[in-house]
């Protein structure tokens, strides 16, 4: 289950994923955008579902940003992760 989690998360990025799903994409464009099964889609929906149902979610995506520790001003740099 950890390891599902984690190529979940790794193939269909927290932000990119559910931005996908703003746009309203079906299961079947998900599969085909991300390259992986439709199970593995569904998956990724229920951990989705989860993060926002326990309050987590919101924490999962601020973790997207790193504390920039050569800036004077506390500044923050944001990671990107690619899109294919």
């Amino acid at each position: 289950m950890e390891a599902q989690a984690f190529a979940a998360y790794f193939l269909m990025p927290i932000g990119i994923f559910e931005k996908h799903l703003e746009l309203e994409k079906n299961d079947y464009e998900l599969s085909h955008d991300f390259g992986v099964t439709l199970e593995l889609v569904k998956f990724r929906k229920d951990l989705t579902k989860a993060l926002i149902d326990s309050g987590e979610y919101n924490l999962s995506v601020y973790s997207l940003y790193f504390k920039n520790s050569n800036a004077q001003d506390n500044s923050f740099k944001v990671f990107m992760a690619p899109i294919f």
